[in-house]
């Protein structure tokens, strides 16, 4: 992985670290300032195209507004401190393209000895104080990451060193050390390509229960009751239910019979995972990575993006033979690991999480039902009428902004351009007084999809410029590609505009997209890939389609 230049702010000599980033991560870092003990004046200026790394303690936060407000001893009042530190933080934010924060945690010096450390002036309460408006600040900045230091030290056999203080001025093991850096050249990575797991595909027996259910019927099965290997279990489908809330789905892959694999998710009282959590399964007797294969063709997700559970060692080899590209982690022998060994996997990390994450599982079902439906109405659009379909227009907002960023970002069959832009340059483009941005929102009688589809354009003159037409494939092919055209002619006709001009990038996968171009009625081809369309022309919005705005 490669990066610019990340600038170190820290309260000790980070040679280290840097080091450990440079050597294990790539990741190319400069200490920026230091100031052993107290928090260094920063002096902000537009970074935009850099982040920064801040890793400051407690003792050195109490340490600097003492200074500041005249004291070489007694109390700063704490909403005085917070308040501070947490001004710096945000003008960081201001001034970086991320900013990657510690939470604020003790140093080498420790905790007060007694019960003092949580009196309204200790050193855990003020953690306590500090670390809440931290986390409200990185709730309202997407480029502002809170990292969880004392989960980095809980992981260290030894996270403090007193030796490595007196000879190098850090405070920290080597061992959280790299701790630190390894989730810091993980973040940098989600910032610009996103989670990297968006699919489980899970085996049962012996995986989320114990037993083989189709020999002896799921009454045999050990999960859950009072024995700890059912407990073991059942607390790793709580695990995975956990990963699963948060936007991953979860694919059966079973050598069963379907229906007796089934009767234990339906009937068992301790089951944790039901078919609500189940994109879609593949059980029965064929081999695991042609169903594998089957399986992500149906939620049209590549196999980079796909990780492969199973207790079985010959189940895994296979999957890693003939199918390379799909995570097969080597699932520890005692199932009372597996829990801990789930919570180990980095790749179902995420740095933001929206709302439309956690709908994307149920959507999927939805989605299922949709297309039962379908097979019931010998038309097409007769099938589109009827289900009803609202789209909600929003204007861009603090809210949908993230998820607009992602879907641009992560969209290849149905874009226009492919632009990819992280958060923050996003932003700058957002801001510019003739750039307007759109997210689209679907609900049809079946469910809510959430924000599917985004439009973003310029408005130069008398053209409406389109910059993003995206939509996502889970919502193509049912006219809503023809109702975003319609939007557009709006939006045009609105700013007074007599044109409206699609300068598409074709790529290798977006031929979808670029079909719908070439075939729709109102859009006209000059040259290969730009395309107008004559806002004052008659354009309808589909027929079963109706339209809100927020």
């Amino acid at each position: 992985m490669t990066h610019s230049k990340l600038h170190i702010y820290t309260d000790f000599d980070s040679d280290a670290l840097r080091r450990i980033l440079s050597s294990r991560h790539k990741v190319d870092s400069t200490q920026e300032s230091h100031a052993l003990g107290v928090i260094p004046t920063i002096a902000t200026s537009n970074k935009r195209d850099k982040s920064c790394f801040v890793w400051y303690s407690v003792e050195s936060i109490m340490k600097t507004f003492l200074t500041e407000h005249g004291q070489s001893s007694g109390f700063t009042p704490i909403d005085n401190i917070v308040a501070s530190m947490c001004n710096r933080a945000a003008n960081l934010a201001d001034s970086y393209k991320f900013v990657f924060f510690c939470a604020v945690s003790h140093g080498r010096e420790g905790r007060e000895i007694g019960s003092s450390s949580f009196s309204p002036y200790g050193s855990s309460y003020i953690c306590a104080k500090l670390n809440t408006a931290l986390a409200e600040l990185s709730h309202n900045r997407s480029n502002f990451i809170l990292f969880d230091t004392q989960a980095w030290k809980d992981k260290c056999k030894k996270p403090l060193d007193d030796k490595h203080w007196f000879l190098t001025k850090c405070p920290y093991s080597i061992e959280l050390q790299r701790e630190a850096a390894s989730w810091l050249a993980m973040s940098i990575s989600l910032m610009s390509n996103g989670r990297r797991c968006k699919v489980i595909l899970l085996d049962l027996d012996n995986t989320i229960w114990g037993g083989e259910v189709g020999e002896n019927g799921w009454e045999s099965l050990r999960l859950g009751g009072h024995d700890h290997i059912g407990e073991a279990y059942k607390e790793f489908q709580e695990r995975l239910l956990e990963v699963n809330k948060q936007g991953v789905l979860i694919a059966i892959l079973s050598k069963n019979s379907e229906p007796v694999a089934l009767d234990a998710f339906n009937n068992h009282p301790e089951m944790v995972l039901t078919s609500e959590n189940i994109a879609t399964h593949r059980i029965n007797f064929l081999p695991k990575h042609k169903n594998a294969h089957d399986v992500l063709l149906e939620l049209n997700i590549g196999a980079d993006s796909a990780i492969f559970l199973d207790d079985n060692p010959g189940e895994r080899g296979l999957m890693k033979e003939y199918m390379p590209d799909i995570l097969v982690p080597n699932l520890p022998s005692d199932p009372c690991q597996y829990s801990s060994f789930l919570s180990s996997i980095t790749h179902f990390n995420s740095v933001n999480l929206t709302e439309d994450d956690s709908l994307r599982v149920k959507s999927y079902v939805e989605n299922k039902n949709r297309d039962r439906a379908k097979s019931s109405f010998h038309s097409c659009s007769n099938w589109i009428e009827s289900l009803k379909t609202n789209i909600e227009v929003s204007s861009l907002n603090k809210y949908n902004q993230t998820r607009y960023v992602q879907l641009l970002n992560k969209t290849n069959q149905y874009n226009l351009k492919t632009r990819r832009l992280d958060a923050q340059s996003f932003q700058i483009w957002s801001e510019e007084e003739a750039n307007h941005a759109y997210v689209l929102s679907l609900k049809d009688k079946y469910g809510k999809m959430g924000i599917i589809a985004l439009l973003g354009y310029t408005v130069a003159r008398e053209t409406l410029e389109v910059e993003d037409f995206v939509l996502s494939c889970r919502a193509a092919e049912r006219n809503i590609e023809e109702t975003m055209v319609y939007i557009l002619n709006q939006h045009a006709s609105k700013y007074g505009c007599g044109r409206i001009t699609l300068k598409a990038v074709p790529t290798t996968r977006n031929a979808p997209f670029m079909n719908f171009l070439h075939s729709n009625r109102n859009i006209e081809p000059i040259g290969n890939s730009t395309f107008v369309i004559d806002s004052i022309s008659e354009i309808s919005c589909p027929n079963g389609i109706s339209i809100s705005y927020s």
